[in-house]
């Protein structure tokens, strides 16, 4: 599922305003936090990298571990950019629960 907790991004302004969403990974859940610069990359023709392409890559990923995923997910951002200019930042964060077992 998607978290729909939006807002601005950390760190940048002093009063900023966040809000607040949780939810808890069963083994083998990944959690993707990215910039709006893989979602928003354009290709020649203008078109985005999008949402659900990056659902499809992630997907297709799913066994690589987390570190993996960001470098597929880049790669594929960067192929569909192909000579288009890089408009923003890309930033990209994988977090994988791999076990049952709860560490304090």
């Amino acid at each position: 599922g998607l978290l729909q907790a939006r807002g601005i991004i950390l760190g940048c302004f002093e009063e900023a305003i966040y809000s607040e969403e949780s939810l808890s990974l069963a083994p083998g859940d990944t959690l993707i936090i990215y910039s709006d610069g893989i979602t928003e990359a354009i290709d020649s023709s203008e078109e985005e990298f999008g949402l659900e392409k990056l659902k499809k890559v992630a997907e297709s990923v799913a066994p690589q571990p987390a570190r993996s995923l960001n470098q597929s997910i880049i790669d594929q951002v960067r192929q569909h950019q192909d000579d288009a200019p890089q408009l923003d930042d890309m930033t990209i964060v994988s977090l994988r629960r791999t076990s049952e077992e709860a560490h304090v």
